[in-house]
């Protein structure tokens, strides 16, 4: 079967801070359909690579492509338009603002006429939604602000999402809603999804594509379930000895 081409290719990527590098010689890549989980300690880089991702960080070397199109140059709201939507870990919600009002704010890039219709959308997606759209989001729990955040997000149809640590503060079972229903079902839409995850038994558990980042560059990579069944991903994942891809 024909391998669907990447909606996302991250090539050689270097990028840092004020000349530094922290992430070096990036090589990635997002299918339509796909999960793709990147996972690593903290100061990995995995924070690095998603801002240069997203154009918050210059690109030092190497390429970002969307759908073949390089974008390396390109600013935030351009890479936006370009159907890149971004959750980051916090501050991805208008606490003082009710549900439907967070949704319209994701649309800000859509014509006053499609956003009731998105909103409808995001209603039928997540059933939980509508029984919450005149609540204010700082009443709500965690889980239930994460899937406004990712239905915020979703309101302009991107093709390529990426998370941000969705379930960091969640509990488990709000972490399993998550990672087990909502990015799922998120990714059989066709959107792609590039997931930052700290949780990596969980996170490798439903991604189809996993990446280890050690000292800013992938030390391993493959489906997911090569990686679950590696015997050294635990000490891979801390550093404590050389990776090889099998």
């Amino acid at each position: 079967m024909e391998t669907a081409a990447p909606l996302l290719s991250i090539e050689g990527l270097t990028a840092g801070y004020a000349g530094v590098p922290v992430i070096r010689g990036i090589d990635l890549a997002v299918a339509p359909s796909q999960i793709v989980c990147v996972a690593g300690s903290n100061g990995a880089g995995k924070s690095t690579l998603l801002k240069t991702l997203i154009r918050e960080l210059p690109v030092m070397e190497g390429r970002i492509l969307l759908a073949g199109e390089d974008v390396s140059g390109l600013g935030s709201a351009a890479i936006a338009r370009k159907g890149v939507a971004y959750v980051p870990q916090v501050d991805d919600v208008f606490e003082s603002l009710t549900v439907r009002e967070n949704l319209e704010m994701g649309g800000y890039l859509l014509a006053s006429s499609d956003v009731s219709r998105r909103i409808e959308t995001m209603f039928e997606m997540f059933p939980t939604l509508p029984k919450m759209a005149k609540r204010a989001v700082r009443t709500l729990s965690g889980g239930e602000r994460k899937l406004v955040s990712l239905a915020r997000a979703l309101m302009p149809s991107p093709s390529l999402l990426v998370v941000d640590e969705p379930t960091a503060g969640l509990s488990p079972v709000a972490t399993e809603t998550v990672l087990g229903s909502y990015l799922p079902d998120l990714a059989r839409t066709g959107a792609g999804i590039l997931l930052v995850e700290q949780k990596v038994n969980e996170a490798f558990a439903v991604a189809d594509y996993g990446y280890v980042l050690v000292s800013g560059s992938v030390s391993v990579n493959g489906t997911c379930r090569e990686l679950l069944d590696r015997g050294d991903l635990g000490q891979i994942f801390m550093a404590a000895v050389p990776a090889h891809n099998s």
